[in-house]
């Protein structure tokens, strides 16, 4: 596994540092505007969402390695999604708990959280896509697009088997909804600006901010 995670450990690093900046960026945004933002919950936010697209991707081909499970557990620094589902619902579950299941049980479970990953993302997304909204030189969506996916990739590697169905998930992950939440709200920023009294926002969001800022430039 050691290859193929070290390389993977890389993506992870360079993405989260990435994230911070925006992280930093944001907080400081959101505290002049009397807005709550929490550096922290973002970086947790992506992490746990990191961890669930590559359970997905994991059991996609009926067959969960032991390096497979521990380059998910090891990947992240900010959270941990078994650890966030037992806060959530009150749970006592573990990794190996994770371990002692079948890959049909495992796929069960992924699909019963999957609502409070969608929380998770719609928070992400939103946060995300400000900042990339604002940030006119680099481009975000790709960078996170690019990193992620090459994660997903290595985590595929190492078992030294690439399989179709492997191969397929990795298209179809839940990582290409965020992707499409972050684009959704990018294009929502955008309709802001051009159009500000048309777009709904919510007080103390993210959005209400930038449409305020976009209606007092």
């Amino acid at each position: 596994m050691n290859a193929a995670f070290n390389l993977a450990k890389n993506e992870y690093e360079d993405l989260v540092g990435a994230l911070n900046i925006m992280a930093d960026f944001l907080e400081g945004v959101a505290r002049k505007g009397n807005i709550s933002f929490s550096k922290r919950r973002f970086l947790m936010q992506y992490d746990c969402m990191l961890q669930y697209s590559l359970m997905q991707l994991a059991v996609s081909d009926a067959s969960l390695d032991i390096d497979e499970l521990y380059f998910i557990k090891d990947i992240t620094i900010y959270s941990d999604f078994i650890d966030y589902i037992n806060h959530e619902y009150q749970t006592n579950i573990s990794w190996q708990t994770i371990w002692n299941s079948n890959e049909g049980e495992i796929s069960s479970f992924l699909h019963n959280i999957r609502f409070e990953m969608d929380k998770i993302k719609d928070e992400f997304c939103a946060a995300f896509a400000f900042y990339d909204y604002l940030d006119e030189e680099n481009d975000c969506l790709e960078m996170i697009k690019n990193k992620t996916l090459l994660i997903l990739a290595h985590l595929s590697c190492v078992d030294g088997n690439l399989s179709p169905k492997e191969e397929n998930s990795v298209k179809n992950n839940y990582i290409v909804d965020i992707l499409m939440g972050i684009q959704n709200e990018i294009q929502h920023y955008t309709k802001n600006a051009q159009n500000p009294k048309n777009a709904p926002c919510e007080d103390g969001s993210l959005k209400s901010l930038y449409k305020n800022k976009v209606k007092k430039n």
